[in-house]
């Protein structure tokens, strides 16, 4: 798997955690676990694009 398809995986996984967080939060479910592992992902996209040199656009919440 090459670097730019790795970080689309981690963007797309990226996109359904924040929608199972929007899922939780309203059916007042937990969401501290998604929003760990959102922010574990959103940290290894930053870096996989630091080495490559690209940058792309992912809202800052958490």
């Amino acid at each position: 798997m090459s670097a730019a398809s790795h970080i689309s995986a981690l963007k797309a996984k990226h996109q359904q955690l924040e929608n199972q967080i929007h899922y939780a939060e309203q059916h007042f479910l937990p969401t501290a676990d998604y929003k760990k592992a959102k922010l574990k992902i959103k940290d290894e996209i930053r870096q996989l694009e630091l080495l490559l040199g690209t940058h792309s656009e992912l809202p800052d919440a958490a």
